[in-house]
């Protein structure tokens, strides 16, 4: 392989873990940000909290809630089945 292709290579690789490092943060920020806003949420006195879209959150699971509050998870059939297969009851 001609140098010059395995340089682009080489920068398609730094390119992706810099990708994938940007991603990771993002996900860490969104994820705490919810965390807070619905930890929040619940000690003001919400006692139902809905997830949209939840996927493979398992925020519902991780998170201590005051009793008696209610979890919703909304999400289609096929990714409850999915769920429920990696984590059984979870879904």
């Amino acid at each position: 392989m001609p140098a010059e292709q395995r340089g682009y290579l080489a920068d398609g690789v730094h390119a992706t873990s810099s990708l994938t490092q940007v991603m990771g943060e993002y996900v860490t920020v969104r994820t705490r940000f919810f965390d807070t806003y619905l930890k929040a949420t619940a000690q003001a006195g919400a006692r139902q909290i809905v997830l949209l879209g939840s996927g493979l959150d398992a925020r519902a699971y991780r998170m201590q809630w005051p009793a008696g509050t209610r979890i919703f998870e909304i999400d289609t059939p096929e990714v409850h089945a999915f769920k429920d297969e990696l984590a059984p009851g979870a879904a």
